[in-house]
């Protein structure tokens, strides 16, 4: 996943990808422990340079390696109304 084209800000709801990898075939900035969180959903808190911190864990996530939330349909519950989606 690489989304370096798009615009992430504060607020947005993203899911969270995996680190590329470096040259050294291991995932750059990467820990172990982060494996848990690869595919769901956050919030992002803050942005720092090309790395930001969401609101469900406290390490640094690329930002080339997001993706927006379709927030249209997101949360919805199954009785809301989609006609107007």
């Amino acid at each position: 996943m690489d989304n370096t084209e798009e615009e992430f800000k504060v607020g947005d709801r993203v899911i969270l990808g995996e680190h590329d990898m470096g040259s050294d075939g291991q995932r750059d900035n990467w820990n172990s422990q982060m494996d848990q969180f690869v595919g769901t959903e956050s919030v992002i808190k803050k942005i720092s340079g090309d790395c930001v911190i969401v609101d469900s864990n406290d390490f640094f996530w690329n930002i080339k390696n997001l993706k927006h939330v379709d927030n249209r349909f997101s949360g919805m519950l199954p009785e809301d109304d989609f006609t107007n989606a």
